[in-house]
């Protein structure tokens, strides 16, 4: 017997049938959200004294993504150790993870801060623009003197940046320079997504009461690691998903944008071996992988081993 149904409605929500038990269990563990619930009599037995009732959960997502470039609130950007207000969600979790590009500075907001101040994303990762590295430089975050904080991220190398969008190389001499937190994966000739916030139209309240000084030009937010569909040829693994059941209007409509977005999330897993922790993944024998030289793809485009996949079971429900 299946747990549960996921029916997409169109415009990010779903409706979800189930036992009460079962979809009481999903908000622990679903991250970064907000609840409430609600149950209707529908009918009850005076004789037998049963009742039975129709129960509700209404969740609510936080709306920032990974990979997003968000504006915080003035006082939120103060409470959280003085961050310039322009920054990345670098993981969501149970809480949201930021990393300031500017100073590598990295604070972790729970759920239940972010709404007494919400705040949404400039942008998503259809709106990013790959840009190529013309130069890059090692650079000291401002105040550390060479050391690394506590609030400081040590993963990641701050460095000054200059890149030119891949869409007027070789017609434009314009340079454009940014900080960023990625100079530990970039060099030069590399390219990388960014989101251009000199070219953008945004209509952000917390954006707008910046000073136009305090705002980059450009914010780098990962590497860019060549033709998205050849390298989806050599994904030598796969994801099980629960069942859904497509509304015909709402396939026809969102079926492009949801395959974009799942390829994304794949890449994500990819790139992150954090984030793939708690992921099972499934080796897919029925995929033949290409060579890495006959697919012209880059050779450190970062792939899930071996040792971190499952062998794919099949399960046969039977009903008696």
């Amino acid at each position: 017997m299946r747990g549960y149904w996921v029916t997409p409605l169109g415009g990010g929500n779903e409706r979800i049938l189930g036992f009460q038990c079962q979809v009481a269990c999903i908000p622990s563990l679903v991250c970064a959200l907000r609840y409430k619930t609600s149950q209707e009599l529908v009918s009850h037995d005076i004789h037998s004294n049963t009742f039975q009732y129709k129960h509700t959960f209404s969740v609510e997502l936080v709306p920032v993504c990974k990979n997003e470039v968000v504006c915080l609130p003035l006082s939120l950007a103060r409470s959280l150790g003085h961050m310039t207000q322009v920054v990345i969600c670098t993981r969501v979790t149970t809480s949201l993870h930021l990393t300031d590009p500017q100073t590598l500075q990295v604070a972790e907001l729970s759920s239940s801060v972010y709404w007494r101040t919400p705040f949404s994303s400039l942008c998503n990762h259809r709106q990013l623009t790959e840009f190529y590295v013309l130069h890059i430089e090692k650079a000291t975050p401002p105040g550390s003197h060479g050391n690394i904080s506590a609030n400081h991220s040590d993963k990641c190398v701050l460095s000054d940046v200059w890149v030119v969008p891949v869409s007027e190389l070789g017609t434009s001499d314009k340079q454009i320079h940014c900080r960023s937190h990625l100079g530990h994966l970039l060099h030069d000739g590399d390219c990388v997504w960014g989101f251009d916030l000199s070219q953008a139209n945004l209509n952000d309240a917390n954006l707008d009461k910046m000073n136009p000084a305090d705002i980059p030009d450009v914010v780098l937010v990962k590497k860019s690691y060549g033709d998205k569909v050849k390298r989806s040829k050599q994904r030598n693994w796969q994801l099980q998903m629960i069942d859904r059941e497509m509304d015909v209007t709402v396939a026809t409509t969102n079926e492009k944008g949801a395959e974009e977005d799942y390829e994304e999330f794949l890449e994500d897993l990819e790139e992150d071996t954090i984030y793939r922790k708690n992921v099972n993944i499934f080796f897919n024998p029925g995929l033949q992988t290409v060579a890495v030289g006959d697919s012209d793809v880059s050779e450190d485009v970062p792939r899930v081993g071996l040792e971190e996949m499952l062998q794919e079971m099949t399960i046969n429900d039977r009903r008696d």
